[in-house]
């Protein structure tokens, strides 16, 4: 570590002035060291810290400064000038991932924090080339490596005067989970945006591209939203955002309301979960998506438990979806479109399912539009 730090403090030796236009730094030594092995293992970078805390602050600003112009150059890098050190036999995609990815923890080292806009300059979208940098530094690496790099650094997205942001700084040993996700940043609308909500028909190819990649821990990952998508798919790519808060999608708003503890949300909390699923779940119905019936379940399942706790608004909005469900289920068909009989059928279901406290919600009305359903001399839509 002592001749990476010499051969870093290198890079601010003053360049040739009689040169026309930008002058390369020239990291052909720090090149030759620092893309055949990842330093960050704690033990590494535990005594990187100590050793970068004797330089200056002035002489860490500089080493950052010309850190993040080596990073850059380093990209249309073309050749080896030191091909007789070779103390391991890698391709060369993976020696330019190691030295990026070293190139970065060193610069955050020095730097404490930074942003993608800083690490790539030159770049329309810093938080697009920060993703697609980790996906040339993971290729590089084996899942040892890979997961030292990754539990090295903590990330951030935020907003800033040009739209969303992205800052990396170096992660401390009982660093706190991944902050929570707001779809808006992801999908590049304004913090605290109140849209009528957006959706993608794409989540059957983010189910496909983890079978793909094959690795196992994406696949221990995989298997355990097996059956997230094959229930709500379409759930995963609907989202609903509320004005002041974070956007987030139908599934991830229906497995908190079925898995969270209650204890732990107040009742406000809990209406704009559901305000949001009920949003979700709307747009869900104009759809008419075969996995709604799936959704509904879910929904009726939390909401016997959580009806006493929610705000009048919610509660009140909760009740009209129903209502609408039930229409667009048992309503008359010339004034509704018919569903699908696959989807008339599983709606039928779980409303059936759910009988005593659908009936416990409902209008009289609607009670008797059900029980004419089930006169068996109807007939189910075609």
């Amino acid at each position: 570590m002592r001749l990476t730090l010499h051969l870093i403090t290198e890079l601010l030796a003053p360049r040739p002035t009689l040169s026309l236009g930008d002058t390369r730094i020239d990291d052909d030594l720090a090149y030759a060291l620092l893309s055949y092995t990842s330093l960050a293992s704690r033990q590494m970078l535990r005594f990187a810290r100590s050793l970068t805390s004797r330089l200056s602050a002035a002489e860490q600003r500089r080493l950052t400064s010309t850190l993040t112009q080596v990073l850059t150059q380093h990209t249309t890098r073309t050749g080896d000038q030191h091909p007789a050190y070779r103390p391991a036999p890698l391709r060369t995609t993976a020696r330019h991932g190691l030295y990026g990815s070293n190139l970065v923890l060193l610069t955050v080292l020095f730097a404490e924090r930074c942003s993608a806009a800083e690490l790539f300059p030159g770049s329309a979208d810093p938080p697009g080339a920060w993703h697609r940098h980790c996906l040339l530094w993971r290729s590089a690496m084996n899942e040892s490596q890979w997961t030292d790099f990754a539990l090295s650094v903590d990330v951030q997205h935020t907003w800033d005067d040009e739209g969303r942001a992205f800052e990396i700084s170096l992660r401390s040993e009982l660093g706190p989970p991944p902050q929570p996700l707001d779809m808006n940043w992801h999908f590049r609308y304004p913090q605290g945006s109140g849209s009528p909500g957006w959706s993608r028909s794409y989540w059957d190819e983010l189910w496909h591209k983890t079978a793909v990649s094959g690795g196992t821990n994406d696949s221990v990952m995989r298997h355990a939203l097996d059956p997230v998508f094959r229930w709500l798919g379409q759930a995963v790519t609907v989202f609903s955002p509320l004005a002041g808060a974070p956007a987030s999608s139908l599934a991830h708003d229906l497995l908190e309301l079925l898995l969270a503890p209650r204890m732990t949300m107040s009742d406000q909390e809990l209406g704009e979960l559901y305000d949001r699923a009920l949003q979700g779940t709307r747009l869900l119905m104009d759809m008419r998506h075969h996995q709604l019936a799936s959704v509904v379940h879910a929904l009726l399942t939390a909401f016997g438990q959580d009806r006493g706790r929610l705000p009048g608004g919610t509660h009140d909005d909760f009740l009209l979806l129903l209502a609408q469900l039930i229409q667009l289920v048992f309503g008359d068909s010339e004034s509704v479109q018919p569903l699908p009989v696959t989807l008339f059928d599983a709606l039928s279901h779980v409303l059936a399912s759910h009988q005593p406290l659908v009936h416990a919600l409902v209008s009289a009305e609607d009670r008797a539009l059900i029980a004419r359903h089930h006169d068996p001399t109807n007939l189910t839509p075609e």
